[in-house]
């Protein structure tokens, strides 16, 4: 099909003398819409064609910084909690802000791709990340009509290993905790979120009071400020409450770091330097989060509870805590 909808938003793609062509099909409402738009595209390429008129799409020079910049912009305003700082710096130093989009073609992506994994030694996981972004930039490039083609859609993602779920033991928490506790004696509060609640840690970063009431002992937050964009309603347990009460507002954020007097910008480099010196493995706050998926089904918790929990839009995501349960009884009844 040359139409198609995507995100509320009417596309069409065709190819015409060899050539892709992609366009929004701005303002139109339905199929119906976008096929006459669509026809107005191919007539005006027919007479470029024929010389009857002038080839805009070739004058136009757009730049990779423009693209990139317009990436940021919606990063920001679709409260995107990590800015894409190293992504960005990669493709400026291998294309160059300067390059046109019109001139990076898929197997310069698949070069770029390359270098990633050689030179700076990321995982293909990470790889794939970068490349996702770059796509973001060029779709939303299309949506304003500064290009026709994507080059990263024709770029196959690399195969990631199987994912490993990595979790702290009970004792492994302690431990944990009495470090930070000695060496980081401000940071328990976050971490304790962390343990308490299963939160993503740009949750715990960005939480403020305004999500927290103490007195229904409940923290709420909004879609918009989620990454699966579903709200989430959870319960404040007697552990967090302890810690909570004792905070002294200062900001609109719940946990400010008193170095700095701003948010926790790197949690996990400051778990990382507690681990390194008291032995015990890091596994960063997404394993934190690991943590509370997996003895919550251990302790029989109902899977949609689960997934609720950790605000997983999709149950599949949920369902790895249980082939995990499956995996520990296994190992139990083998000892035997």
């Amino acid at each position: 099909m040359s139409i198609y909808e995507k995100n509320g938003k009417f596309y069409c793609r065709f190819q015409i003398d060899g050539e892709r062509k992609h366009y929004l099909c701005q303002g139109a409402k339905n199929t119906k819409d976008a096929r006459k738009i669509e026809d107005g595209f191919r007539y005006r390429l027919q007479q470029q064609q024929n010389g009857l008129l002038p080839n805009e799409d070739r004058k136009r020079d757009i730049k990779l910084k423009t693209i990139i910049e317009l990436y940021l912009k919606y990063n920001q305003n679709n409260n995107k909690q990590r800015e894409p700082k190293e992504k960005v710096k990669a493709f400026y130093s291998y294309f160059g802000e300067n390059k046109s989009i019109n001139n990076i073609k898929p197997k310069q992506i698949e070069d770029f791709r390359t270098w990633l994994i050689t030179k700076k030694k990321l995982s293909p996981a990470t790889v794939n990340r970068y490349i996702s972004c770059l796509s973001k930039a060029y779709n939303l490039a299309i949506d304003n009509d500064l290009t026709e083609i994507n080059p990263c859609s024709k770029v196959k993602l690399l195969q990631e290993p199987k994912e490993t779920i990595k979790f702290y033991t009970e004792i492994e928490e302690f431990r944990l905790m009495k470090g930070i506790k000695q060496y980081r004696a401000d940071f328990v509060p976050f971490v304790v979120c962390a343990f308490q609640t299963g939160l993503r840690v740009s949750n715990i970063q960005y939480l403020r009071w305004k999500q927290v009431d103490l007195e229904k002992r409940i923290i709420e937050i909004l879609p918009q400020d989620n990454k699966g964009k579903k709200f989430i309603r959870l319960y404040i347990s007697d552990k967090l409450m302890a810690e909570l009460i004792k905070i002294k507002p200062t900001s609109e954020y719940v946990f400010i770091n008193p170095e700095t007097n701003s948010i926790y910008v790197t949690p996990n480099r400051i778990l990382s330097k507690v681990c390194n010196k008291i032995g015990v493995k890091h596994i960063g706050f997404h394993g934190i989060r690991h943590t509370v998926g997996t003895r919550l089904t251990t302790k029989g918790t109902p899977i949609n509870v689960v997934q609720a929990v950790l605000a997983h839009t999709d149950i599949r995501t949920t369902m790895k805590y249980v082939h995990l349960q499956d995996s520990s009884i296994k190992d139990a009844m083998m000892s035997l």
